[in-house]
């Protein structure tokens, strides 16, 4: 990965930024934004995926003045995968956009959100626009 454009990719349709090697959201604020998961996840001696200092410094400074989505919109479950980010088997909320990968997790969400007292959610195949990172 030697083009610096391998490695991150901006999509205008949610304004996310995407971290291609680990296929994950880089969330503006979240764990130190562009900088964050670049100097963590990207460091010179990274076991995957390595970068050195000068190259996460001109990746940094590429999208330093973007204006990213903190909450962007979840693709729905027919819509087409955002390229660049795995498609997992997960659960959606009837009632809302919220989507998730755990029952558990659903359930919580129906209790606490919806006051929901039984399972009533959906499996699909669906992405989940949230940095893991």
């Amino acid at each position: 990965m030697d083009d610096l454009s391998d490695w991150l990719s901006y999509n205008d349709e949610f304004d996310i930024l995407i971290c291609i090697p680990c296929g994950v959201v880089i969330m503006p604020g979240k764990s130190g934004g562009v900088d964050g998961h670049l100097e963590f996840t990207h460091h010179s001696k990274a076991e995957k995926f390595p970068l050195s200092t000068s190259s996460r410094r001109k990746l940094s400074q590429l999208h330093r003045g973007r204006i990213l989505n903190s909450m962007p919109q979840t693709p729905g479950p027919d819509s087409n995968p955002v390229p660049h980010l795995p498609v997992l088997e997960g659960l959606y909320c009837l009632d809302c956009p919220y989507i998730c990968r755990a029952l558990a997790t659903m359930e919580r969400h129906a209790r606490s959100e919806h006051k929901w007292s039984s399972k009533s959610s959906l499996h699909s195949v669906c992405q989940q626009l949230i940095s893991n990172a």
